[in-house]
C-alpha cells in the first residue's frame, strides 16, 4: 500500500518496531542524509533525519501510535534551515500482509494546502478502519474456534495459541500458571511457536516459591516492559536470551481466581502495542462467557468427592470413542474397570467419612497412575473405570503400575487408623464380537467379576474368558 502526497514536504514511510526504514516515499531529500533512497533502507530512521531529537521524537511517536492523534515536529533542513512538519503514526499492512509489528508515518508541512490535509486525514481514518476490521476479524477467527468446545483446558490452550499466533508471530512463550486450594502456584502448561521453557523445570521453580505466592499471581494489574518482577527473569531465563516484555492476564470464574496466564517474550522482538495490549484485554472479557461455559460443563462432569469425572462424563466419552473404533479398526480403546475389595467392611468399621477419605485417596493414586491422555471416571460406589486409547496390553500395564501404588501407600482414614487398599480388576479391548458399548462394558465387569470370585486383588482380561 504505497501511495503519495502531493506537497515537496510531505512522506509516507513504512517502518518495523525497531524503526529501521522498509519503504518511503516523497521525503525532501534536504531532511535526509544519505539522499539516495535505496541505501536508506534497513538503516534507523532517526538516525537518517536532520537535526532530529532522537528522544523527543520517540516519545511522541509512541504516543501517536497509542492515541491516533497527530503531532508537531521541528525539524532542520541540509541547509540548517528550520522547517515545521505534522505527523500521524499507526500499524500498517505490508504488501496486503496485516502486520501487527509495522509502522506507517505520514509527515505533512504544518498548514498544508486543503487538498493535502483532506488526504491525510482520509489516509488517518482508512487506518483505524483497517485496525477495527482486523481486530473484527482476530475475534470472528477465534469464536469460530471455541464456541462449540465445552473442555475448560482446551479453550484456555486454543486462547494461548491464538494470542501467541497472532500478536508475538512466534517469538513469545505463554505459560498458564494456576493456584491450587492451598494457594501454592503451579506451572499447568506451556505454550510457544518456536523455543518454550522447559515445563518441568518451571513447574519446579514455581512451586519452590513460598506458601504465599507472589501478588502478581492473585491480583489483575498488568505487567509490561519496564514492570517486569524480578521473579520472572529466573522463572522464565533462557540462556544467551533477554526477558522484554511479561503480560498478566487473570482468568476468572464469576469472582473466582482460577489461575493467570503469562505471556512473555525475548529480544529482538519488540512484543506487543498498547493497542495490542487494550484489545487482548477486551477479548478476554469478550470469550468469558465460554470459559465459564466450558468450566460449568467441566464441573458438571466431575465427581465431588474423588475429582475424577463421574458416570455421565464416562458414558458421554465412552459412547464418542466407542463409535470411532466400530468405524476404523485401527482406533484402539480398552477398558478398566476396578472395584474396592472388602469395602463395606471399611464403612461398616470405621463410618462413612472414613470410606470417603479411602474412595479420595483411591482417586488421587489412580490419577497419579493414569497418563494425562487417560479417562478417569468413578463410575459408582466404590467402583471406578479408566477409558485409554490403546490396546489392551497397555491397559494392563497401567493396571499393574496401579496395584503397586496401592500396595506402597498407606491411608490414613483417621487419627492412628492406617489402611492398606486392595482392588480387584476387570479389562477388555473392542473387538467384533462386541456389538454396542453396553455389552462391551458387561463383557468387562465379567471379568472383574471373575477377579473377586477367584481371590481379588488381581485382574482378569476378559479375552481369556470363555
Amino acid at each position: 500500500m504505497i501511495s503519495s502526497i502531493e506537497n515537496p514536504f510531505a512522506a509516507i514511510v513504512y517502518l518495523d518496531r525497531e524503526l529501521h526504514i522498509l519503504e518511503l516515499t516523497h521525503l525532501a531529500n534536504q531532511l535526509l542524509e544519505p539522499k539516495d533512497q535505496t541505501s536508506l533502507k534497513g538503516r534507523r530512521l532517526d538516525e537518517c533525519i536532520n537535526g532530529c531529537d532522537a528522544k523527543k521524537w520517540q516519545d511522541l511517536l509512541q504516543k501517536s501510535i497509542v492515541t491516533g492523534k497527530t503531532f508537531e515536529l521541528r525539524l532542520k533542513t541540509s541547509q540548517q534551515k528550520n522547517i515545521h512538519l505534522r505527523f500521524f503514526a499507526s500499524q500498517t499492512k505490508l504488501d496486503g500482509q496485516t502486520n501487527p509489528n509495522g509502522i506507517l508515518l505520514f509527515f505533512v508541512k504544518v498548514e498544508p494546502p486543503p487538498q493535502v490535509a483532506l488526504q491525510l486525514e482520509l489516509q488517518m481514518m482508512e487506518i483505524a478502519l483497517d485496525r477495527k476490521s482486523y481486530e473484527l476479524k482476530l475475534f470472528r477467527d477465534l469464536l469460530a474456534q471455541i464456541k462449540r468446545i465445552q473442555n475448560y483446558d482446551e479453550v484456555i490452550y486454543i486462547l494461548m495459541k491464538f494470542i501467541c499466533e497472532s500478536f508475538l508471530l512466534g517469538h513469545g512463550f505463554f505459560v498458564k500458571v494456576f493456584t491450587d486450594s492451598s494457594l501454592r502456584a503451579h506451572v499447568s502448561s506451556t505454550f510457544s511457536l518456536k523455543e518454550s521453557p522447559n515445563l518441568e523445570g518451571l513447574r519446579q521453580k514455581v512451586c519452590s516459591l513460598t506458601e504465599n505466592p507472589p501478588q502478581y499471581l492473585l491480583a489483575t494489574s498488568k505487567y509490561w516492559r519496564e514492570e517486569i518482577p524480578d521473579v520472572f527473569h529466573q522463572l522464565f531465563k533462557i540462556e544467551g536470551k533477554e526477558l522484554t516484555g511479561v503480560l498478566h492476564l487473570p482468568i476468572k470464574f464469576g469472582d473466582e481466581l482460577l489461575g493467570v496466564l503469562q505471556l512473555g517474550h525475548y529480544a529482538p522482538h519488540h512484543g506487543l502495542t498498547p493497542e495490542d495490549i487494550e484489545f487482548i484485554g477486551l477479548l478476554l472479557q469478550q470469550i468469558d462467557p465460554f470459559i465459564e461455559s466450558a468450566k460449568l460443563f467441566e464441573m458438571s462432569m466431575i465427581d465431588d468427592l474423588t475429582q475424577v469425572f463421574n458416570k455421565r462424563y464416562f458414558k458421554l466419552t465412552a459412547e464418542r470413542e466407542f463409535q470411532k473404533t466400530k468405524k476404523n479398526p485401527d482406533h484402539k480403546m480398552s477398558l478398566i474397570l476396578l472395584d474396592i475389595d472388602h469395602f463395606k467392611k471399611v464403612n461398616d468399621t470405621y463410618g462413612h467419612i472414613a470410606g470417603d477419605r479411602a474412595l479420595k485417596a483411591l482417586g488421587e493414586i489412580l490419577t497419579g497412575s493414569a497418563r494425562s491422555h487417560d479417562f478417569v471416571c468413578r463410575y459408582g460406589g466404590e467402583e471406578f473405570a479408566i477409558l485409554l486409547m490403546e490396546p489392551v496390553e497397555i491397559a494392563q500395564l497401567l493396571t499393574e503400575r496401579i496395584m503397586k501404588n496401592l500396595h506402597n501407600t498407606e491411608i490414613e482414614l483417621g487419627p492412628g487408623i492406617q489402611y492398606k487398599m486392595t482392588a480387584s480388576f476387570g479389562l477388555s479391548s473392542i473387538d467384533q464380537s462386541v456389538a454396542s458399548l453396553e455389552d462391551w462394558i458387561e463383557k468387562t465387569d465379567r471379568a472383574l467379576y471373575e477377579s473377586k470370585k477367584t481371590g481379588r486383588n488381581k485382574f482378569t482380561i476378559a479375552s481369556t474368558l470363555k
